[in-house]
């Protein structure tokens, strides 16, 4: 039985790194070893493009799941060899028809990253040690009739737009869906506190008393 849950994001990454050969895993390795810190991977793999013949797509996909490795390894109570090879035996009973003999000969190049990559892995351990994280938001907007209480057949002559947020977060590994109802002026003073957050931290990115820092990107491109 699988110790570990391989998440579907991560599959098509291990299959393609199943695929590789050693010169290209070595090129990928040295690149993840050398990279600025911060950068997410759609942007390494766009780096990468001229010299692995990859689509960046597929590139993205193979740093995404080797990232993910890396993330493995940081977290407390690992034990590295024991825990490594229950993660290649549960990718091996999750996903079929990969090779996973050319998988764990792959995945032990791309456990030796060092350098501000795993730097990067321990930001976004950062980032996501919180009682509740962000994943995704929603608006529904809604047209709603007010009737008098006769409801006279006098033709509709009165509305209300009422505007459904939904939020989804994580917490304790749990994915959970709040809902707020909000009105016009609520989405004001929501997009004007979203607003001045952004300012704040873009204030704090410029700061030249922060000019010897890198900060971590989290760009969705």
């Amino acid at each position: 039985m699988s110790r570990y849950l391989i998440p579907d994001i991560f599959k098509p990454g291990f299959i393609l790194i199943s695929k590789l050969n050693q010169k290209q895993v070595k090129q990928i390795a040295k690149k993840l070893s050398s990279i600025d810190f911060g950068l997410n991977d759609s942007k390494i793999a766009e780096s990468l493009t001229d010299s692995i013949q990859l689509e960046k797509n597929d590139l993205t996909n193979i740093i995404k799941s080797a990232l993910s490795l890396l993330s493995f390894k940081q977290k407390d109570n690992i034990n590295t060899s024991r825990d490594i090879q229950d993660l290649i035996d549960s990718i091996e009973e999750q996903i079929k028809d990969i090779d996973i003999k050319n998988l764990k000969k792959n995945l032990k190049l791309f456990e030796k990253i060092d350098g501000p990559t795993i730097q990067t892995m321990k930001g976004h351990q950062i980032l996501r040690e919180n009682e509740k994280n962000y994943i995704s938001s929603r608006i529904i907007s809604d047209l709603r009739i007010v009737f008098d209480d006769e409801l006279k057949d006098e033709g509709i002559k009165n509305a209300v737009i009422v505007h459904n947020l939904r939020l989804d977060y994580l917490a304790s590994n749990d994915k959970i869906s709040v809902f707020l109802a909000l009105d016009h002026n609520d989405l004001e003073e929501l997009k004007n506190t979203i607003e001045r957050a952004i300012q704040k931290e873009n204030l704090i990115r410029k700061d030249s008393s922060f000019n010897d820092l890198k900060f971590l990107t989290n760009d969705k491109d």
